[in-house]
């Protein structure tokens, strides 16, 4: 399976990116990468032989520092600066994408993933994102009436799934934010874990507030874009609206998921030249950006 992006029409028409089952081919001169793997696994895979990014471990001196925190440890190599707003895109993975890590290893700006803890299949396709370059979150959720006395016992399980995970990202329907001694709780663990937090807007957001008050780098996502199937079209509209919106407060994370119209958008959308008004950059810079 192909991702074959087509030229735009002069005339305006909605530029066409689809997934084919033919062989692959190019687009505005950048190769097609391939959707998904020749095997029967999900699991996304490096071509063998291709030329990958280098390791973090080997950019980044703070990852080879053992003893610091995930989220300086495990981040992705950046080179922005403060002057432009940031935009970090978290796309989850749970497991049910056929979308190969080698469809996104070519994209024009950093991408973050949030791997579904619940998968089985969490701590291998942590494996194979983190060796590709990109930087992971974990996402977690908890039972239905947990308390806070079950956050101590469940976090170390969950984030030993992603265990390079630079931070927690919460599930979209807001799983960390049961309750504030819930909320509390989380905090206090990821602040003595050295992790971030990604919350989605909920009520007073009291989730983030008692983060910050903790000493936890944290951010709120501004928009789930894909939540009900968009088209690729309405997702660039998010995206174009979400640069807006960073340039009013700084920076914004948007959060999606591995779908053909997801990744065709984004990669349109990122081709656009818009590096002297906005940073795309991984969602580590988002975290510690925040108060």
């Amino acid at each position: 399976i192909t991702l074959e992006v087509e030229a735009e029409e002069p005339q305006g028409e909605q530029i066409a990116a689809v997934v084919t089952p033919k062989p692959a081919s190019t687009g505005l001169g950048t190769p097609a990468k391939t959707l998904g793997s020749s095997s029967s696994s999900r699991l996304p895979s490096v071509q063998a032989g291709a030329e990958q990014p280098t390791d973090n471990a080997e950019n980044s001196s703070a990852a080879s520092n053992e003893s610091a925190a995930p989220l300086v440890r495990y981040a992705a190599e950046f080179k922005g600066d403060d002057s432009r707003p940031k935009m970090a895109i978290v796309l989850i993975d749970d497991g049910t994408s056929n979308i190969g890590v080698e469809a996104l290893t070519t994209f024009p700006y950093p991408l973050s993933f949030a791997v579904d803890t619940s998968w089985k299949g969490a701590k291998d396709a942590m494996a194979v994102y983190r060796a590709a370059g990109f930087e992971v979150l974990a996402m977690v959720d908890l039972p239905r009436g947990a308390r806070a006395t079950d956050v101590e016992v469940a976090m170390p399980v969950l984030l030993d799934t992603v265990p390079e995970a630079v931070g927690v990202m919460e599930t979209p329907d807001a799983g960390l934010q049961e309750n504030r001694d819930v909320s509390g709780q989380v905090a206090e663990y990821l602040a003595n874990s050295g992790h971030g937090l990604l919350l989605f807007s909920k009520g007073l957001n009291t989730a983030r507030k008692l983060a910050a008050k903790a000493g936890v780098p944290a951010a709120t996502v501004f928009r789930d874009f894909d939540s009900k199937g968009q088209s690729a079209s309405s997702i660039k509209r998010f995206l174009s609206h979400a640069a807006l919106k960073a340039g009013s407060e700084g920076g914004v994370v948007m959060v999606g998921r591995l779908r053909g119209d997801t990744i065709s958008a984004l990669l349109l959308w990122g081709l656009q030249d818009r590096s002297d008004q906005l940073q795309l950059a991984p969602v580590s810079q988002l975290m510690n950006a925040q108060d």
